[in-house]
């Protein structure tokens, strides 16, 4: 009688185990891969984002510095003539005149140069501030994906504890069937397991608290880089 219901309750014990396990590791794998998947779309989207902006900007401002220093050049020869100008006024106001006409036309192409050169600065701004936005965006869909990734985790963790408990009842009953104190000896099992099982339900509600927060801080930062303005695309005061 008592090898019998060694037997039994041996019996119980290794159904019981192999009926738990696999909710657990489903929940586990479900969870990895959807962790996984998140993490490798939120990389690769901001990676694509912040390439583009860089290479556009790199390319612009590499024009507009082209431009302006010859520019430069070319605002010092008319200084220079201007002061040789200066000098000679005594000797003549007729060729002074002249000299200061031709410092006028030289000073004139230079400012049409300098508002050529400015409009590729100006578009750079502009898409580098479209490129940042477009970056913003994507990121935000990645914190709604990150919510919903979270949201889907806890639902299988739930599942698989609400599954652990129905298993825990199941060879709860019968036990009772076999022996009133293999009942007491499983009920007693059963209490620890659900303990076990409640403690990490309250761990995973903080780390999903704790991951929630975050999120928000990032949206927030997403927001704030949707909001910036160039400072030459804003409207005159």
């Amino acid at each position: 009688m008592i090898i019998e219901q060694r037997d039994q309750s041996r019996r119980l014990n290794d159904e019981l185990i192999t009926a738990i396990t696999e909710p657990l590791q489903k929940a586990v794998g479900s969870s990895a891969s959807q962790v996984d998947q998140m993490v490798s779309k939120l990389a690769t989207s901001l990676s694509d984002g912040l390439v583009a902006a860089m290479t556009i900007t790199s390319d612009r401002l590499e024009s507009a510095s082209s431009k302006l220093a010859g520019l430069a050049n070319e605002i010092s020869s008319a200084a220079a003539q201007f002061s040789s100008a200066a000098e000679r006024t005594a000797v003549g106001l007729d060729g002074a005149a002249q000299r200061l006409e031709a410092v006028s036309e030289k000073l004139s192409n230079a400012g049409s140069e300098l508002a050529d050169a400015a409009a590729p600065m100006v578009q750079t701004a502009s898409e580098t501030a479209t490129a940042t936005r477009q970056i913003a965006n994507a990121s935000t869909e990645m914190v709604d994906a990150a919510r919903t990734a979270i949201s889907s985790e806890k639902d299988v963790a739930v599942t698989a504890l609400n599954t652990i408990r129905d298993q825990i009842k199941t060879f709860e009953a019968r036990a009772a069937s076999y022996d009133g104190q293999l009942e007491k000896a499983f009920r007693s099992f059963s209490e620890e397991i659900a303990r076990s099982i409640s403690e990490v339900e309250n761990h995973s509600n903080n780390v999903h608290g704790q991951y929630a927060d975050a999120l928000a801080t990032l949206q927030a930062v997403i927001e704030n880089a949707k909001a910036f303005q160039p400072e030459s695309q804003r409207p005159a005061q």
